[in-house]
């Protein structure tokens, strides 16, 4: 996943990330993956790159470096497979509107927090 274009930023906050749940365990969902994601440890997104880049290109043919693809905001989507937690992110490299315009943070470093809950 890219971002369509750049925007300024600050280098630390909280958003949320989407993982698939396998044995227990939560991992990216992105093939290729092959370590599990700790909860509560900081995690460095070149530990768990499936990529292997030293940048990636916005639709407007902007540059910017590879990292936890992270949203600002809560999201809604009921998944089979993925399941959404809040994340403290720090070391922002980058910041911009992923697909459907989600406000999306590009993070080299992660903590995993808790489980987002949805009422109904």
């Amino acid at each position: 996943m890219c971002l369509n274009h750049l925007e300024e930023f600050e280098t630390t906050g909280i958003g949320y990330k989407y993982f698939n749940i396998e044995y227990n365990k939560l991992f990216t969902p992105f093939k290729g993956r092959a370590k599990s994601i700790p909860i509560n440890i900081w995690v460095r997104e070149k530990d768990y790159r499936t990529i292997y880049t030293n940048f990636l290109v916005t639709e407007i043919r902007e540059r910017y470096k590879p990292g936890f693809h992270i949203y600002k905001n809560k999201r809604i989507v009921r998944s089979p497979i993925l399941v959404q937690y809040k994340v403290e992110y720090r070391n922002v490299v980058a910041t911009g509107m992923q697909s459907k315009d989600e406000p999306t943070i590009v993070a080299k470093e992660m903590k995993v927090l808790e489980e987002v809950k949805y009422e109904l």
